[in-house]
């Protein structure tokens, strides 16, 4: 089947967890390949199954198919593998909805479904493009849009767990889909994440050189109070291959000079630190 007619069959069981980016209202029942809201509102599928749900286009430093690949290729290698079983970890054990916020190129979806031993509903939205038809290449069944963290294009109360894995927030907005009783999970980075890759692109006297999650934390915890903090550290073994993906997918390499760049291209690293913790908040 046609992925983009996997997904118009998708959205015919799944239409009602969306509401118009425009005007707020829901969606009519789906003809085709087009999704209509009350105010007649239009959205067509893409030939890759996916729908553009933002209300202008956004120009960001990850429209770089080269950064997608990379990451694609050392996450199903294992990088994040302990962050996306730790997720699962904490997920109900029955069938649930879940939204990966900020999902890139699909990797923590395609691990849930694979592990996951339910009938969950997966949905999946970026700002990237060229990530969301890497993530149409996975073969199983989640649907992907291109949506902004501000004006989600979901109803409220759609999702009963929603991931934010490395991703900004929209607290309102993320409470405002989950349903009563519904689960966040956020992944930030830590004190010694990529800590090693860090110190080779960065002197001491940078202030890239050091990490503190302190101001994110703490604002977590200021929206949810009673929210859990799970630290999560391990070490990833890395072979020459592995460590160019690592250059080409991480934003640290941004602050560099071309030059300093191409000096630890020509380096190795055999393993890097990912350290990480894993925020968990009940939504009453």
């Amino acid at each position: 089947m046609k992925k983009i007619n996997k997904a118009a069959a998708w959205l015919q069981t799944n239409y009602l967890l969306f509401r118009c980016p425009y005007c707020g209202t829901a969606f009519n029942q789906p003809k085709g390949n087009s999704l209509v809201c009350q105010q007649q509102h239009c959205f067509d599928l893409s030939k890759k199954g996916t729908l553009y749900l933002l209300k202008h286009g956004y120009q960001t430093n990850y429209d770089n198919p080269d950064l997608w690949q990379a990451r694609r290729q050392i996450l199903q290698a294992g990088l994040f593998r302990p962050i996306f079983a730790k997720l699962v970890d904490l997920m109900p054990t029955k069938p649930v909805k879940i939204l990966d916020a900020g999902c890139g190129e699909g990797s923590a979806l395609a691990y849930f479904a694979a592990t996951r031993k339910y009938d969950d509903t997966l949905v999946g939205f970026d700002l990237t493009k060229v990530a969301l038809n890497l993530a149409t290449q996975f073969d199983f069944s989640a649907f992907f849009c291109e949506a902004d963290l501000a004006n989600l294009p979901f109803q409220a109360g759609s999702f009963d767990v929603l991931c934010d894995i490395f991703t900004p927030s929209a607290y309102q907005e993320f409470e405002r889909v989950l349903a009563p009783g519904g689960l966040l999970l956020k992944v930030i980075p830590n004190q010694l994440y990529l800590t090693e890759l860090r110190h080779m692109f960065y002197s001491k006297d940078s202030q890239n050189y050091s990490y503190s999650n302190q101001k994110v934390k703490q604002l977590f915890f200021e929206h949810y109070p009673n929210a859990q903090a799970i630290p999560l550290t391990y070490k990833f073994q890395l072979n020459q291959a592995s460590f160019q993906q690592l250059l080409k997918m991480t934003p640290l390499q941004w602050g560099v000079t071309k030059e300093r760049l191409a000096e630890v291209q020509r380096l190795f690293l055999q393993e890097i630190t990912v350290d990480v913790v894993v925020l968990a908040a009940k939504i009453e």
